[in-house]
C-alpha cells in the first residue's frame, strides 16, 4: 500500500501533467482564435492586385437637383445627408465597382497607367415633372439594365459606370416578390408628379373618407397599378390628412428597400465585368437568389 507520501507525489504529478493539458489546450485555442480574427480582419480586396486608380464621381443634373463632382462618394456628396438612404447605396456599390476593378484589371494591359474609373449616378424622385422625365429618358437612353450599366475597357484600363437610383423601381420590386406582375420591357420612370397627385386626390376624396372599397375596386383600372399601390398600401385614418400618409408611404419605402435594391445593384455591377452572355438586370424577377428577395419587406413600409 502506498504511502501517504508517495500518493502525495502521485496526485501533484497528476495535477501537473494536467494543467500541462490545459495550458496546451488555451494555447491552441489561442492560436485558432488569432488565426479566425486575422481572417476576418483583412479586406476581401487584399486577395486581388492593387494598383493606381483615378476615381471621378458625378451625378446627372436635372434642374431640381444640385451638383454633386469629387474623387469618391464621400467626396462628392460631403454636404449630403449621411442619414439618408441614397448615401449609404452609393458608398456601398463604389466599393463594390473598386473592387470589382482590382480583381480583374489590376493585371492586365500597361500596369503603369492608372485605371480610370467614371461613376455617374442618376438620382430619380417617385414623381417627377413632364420636363423632367423627359430629361432623364434622354440621358438614360443608352444605359442597359435598371440598376447599374458597366462599361470595361480593358485595352485603355477605363471604366464607365452608370448607377441608378430609382424609388419606383424599388416599388415594383416590392411588389413583384409579394405577387404582382408588371411588363418590364420599358424602363421604368418617375411617375408624372400633377398625375399622380390627382390621383391621390381622387382617392383620398372617393374612397378613402366615405370608406367606399366598391368606389377603390372601379379605380384601380384607372392608373398604373403601381401608382393604385402607394394608395392602397398608405392605409387609412380620419384624424390627420390622409395625404400624409402617402408621403410617409413613399419616404420610407427606399429605406426599406435599400438592402435588396443595393443587392440588385452590386449583382449588374458584377456583371458588367463578366463575358457579357448576361443580360442586362431589369428587375428582382431577373433573379431567383432567395436572399435577395428575402431583402424586401413588404411590412417595413406599407402600413
Amino acid at each position: 500500500m502506498p504511502s501517504t507520501y508517495t500518493r502525495a507525489i502521485k496526485g501533484s504529478q497528476f495535477s501537473s501533467l494536467f494543467e500541462a493539458f490545459r495550458l496546451t489546450k488555451i494555447a491552441h485555442v489561442m492560436a485558432l482564435a488569432i488565426v479566425f480574427a486575422t481572417a476576418i480582419a483583412v479586406p476581401k480586396s487584399w486577395s486581388s492586385p492593387t494598383c493606381a486608380i483615378d476615381v471621378s464621381v458625378s451625378e446627372f443634373i436635372t434642374s431640381r437637383k444640385s451638383r454633386y463632382f469629387g474623387s469618391s462618394v464621400s467626396a462628392a456628396y460631403k454636404n449630403f445627408d449621411k442619414d439618408k438612404p441614397f448615401y449609404s447605396f452609393a458608398k456601398d456599390v463604389e466599393a463594390t465597382l473598386l473592387e470589382a476593378v482590382q480583381g480583374n484589371l489590376c493585371a492586365t494591359g500597361n500596369t503603369n497607367t492608372p485605371i480610370s474609373v467614371e461613376i455617374t449616378f442618376f438620382r430619380l424622385g417617385m414623381t417627377e415633372s413632364e420636363q423632367e422625365i423627359e430629361h432623364l429618358q434622354t440621358a438614360l437612353a443608352g444605359v442597359n439594365g435598371s440598376y447599374a450599366d458597366v462599361t470595361v475597357d480593358r485595352e485603355t484600363r477605363s471604366v464607365k459606370a452608370s448607377i441608378i437610383w430609382n424609388p419606383r423601381r424599388m416599388l415594383r420590386d416590392q411588389l413583384i416578390i409579394h405577387g404582382y406582375k408588371f411588363d418590364e420591357r420599358e424602363p421604368v420612370f418617375p411617375f408624372v408628379e400633377t398625375e399622380f397627385y390627382k390621383f391621390v386626390k381622387t382617392y383620398s376624396s372617393e374612397v378613402v373618407y366615405p370608406f367606399d372599397w366598391v368606389r377603390a375596386s372601379e379605380l384601380k383600372g384607372t392608373v398604373p397599378e403601381d401608382m393604385y399601390a402607394v394608395c392602397f398600401y398608405s392605409g387609412f385614418t380620419t384624424i390627420i390628412p390622409w395625404e400624409s400618409f402617402v408621403e410617409m408611404t413613399i419616404r420610407k419605402l427606399p429605406k426599406a428597400s435599400r438592402p435588396g435594391y443595393t443587392a440588385l445593384t452590386k449583382m449588374a455591377i458584377e456583371r458588367g465585368f463578366g463575358n457579357g452572355k448576361l443580360a442586362p438586370l431589369v428587375s428582382v424577377s431577373g433573379t431567383q437568389n432567395s436572399d435577395i428577395h428575402a431583402l424586401f419587406k413588404l411590412q417595413d413600409w406599407v402600413r
